[in-house]
């Protein structure tokens, strides 16, 4: 984040208004959801950089492609996502950096039980521009806005 802020910081001003950029991240977002509703992990880490970090809720940040694969197919060995939407509500950019603020819902049905859940959340979600000109996701964090179940 500090890299973040010192490039926003000189960068003469923060464009919200990239429409390249912008672009660029709903459709990342787009591919986001289509693999996690297909359950594929494959398809999914495609749109992150070669060096991504995850700081995803009740668990260690997970940095490298095969640790973000090996949870995500994990949760899809459990979990079947039958609804997943992303909302994205602002895009700035810097240079060759991004960042992207939304919102998301998701709904779930146990593999093991059947049990049907859902929840609801936001995100930050930090991307950099490829040097064929690609935006990637380079860092993510999210968090849900429904407590944790109590036992």
């Amino acid at each position: 984040m500090a890299v973040l802020a010192t490039l926003l910081a000189t960068s003469g001003g923060c464009d919200s208004g990239n429409e390249d950029a912008t672009d660029a991240v709903q459709e990342a977002f787009d591919i986001y959801t289509q693999t996690v509703l297909a359950g594929d992990a494959d398809g999914w880490i495609e749109i992150w950089t070669d060096e991504p970090v995850a700081f995803w809720p009740d668990q260690p940040a997970v940095s490298g492609k095969a640790a973000m694969v090996a949870a995500l197919e994990h949760e899809f060995g459990v979990l079947d996502y039958t609804e997943f939407d992303i909302e994205v509500l602002e895009v700035v950019t810097a240079g060759d950096w991004a960042y992207a603020r939304g919102t998301f819902t998701a709904a779930v049905t146990s593999k093991e039980t059947g049990e049907e859940g859902g929840y609801d959340g936001k995100f930050l979600t930090i991307f950099q521009k490829q040097s064929g000109g690609s935006w990637k996701i380079h860092r993510d964090i999210y968090n849900s806005n429904v407590p944790p179940a109590s036992d």
